[in-house]
């Protein structure tokens, strides 16, 4: 699903589910492409626990659009 932020510009979001013997679980993603630093950017968040990430996407949506690209620290 496209994501945009008005920081580093439009990129992706893709929830996933998977699963095993354990249980299930949810990996949430977030991806850009920055053509004006020439580098690729991402955020990963990984639980077991499904409803507590569902419950609180927001919130990592918010966090997401928040970053930004800095690539000279120096």
């Amino acid at each position: 699903m496209e994501f945009d932020s008005d920081r580093i510009g439009s990129g992706l979001r893709c929830l996933r589910y998977f699963g095993d013997e354990d249980g299930l679980g949810v990996s949430l993603n977030y991806g850009w492409w920055s053509e004006e630093h020439q580098m690729y950017a991402s955020i990963r968040t990984v639980t077991d626990e499904v409803g507590w990430l569902a419950t609180n996407l927001d919130v990592f949506d918010d966090f997401a659009r928040s970053i930004w690209l800095n690539p000279n620290p120096e």
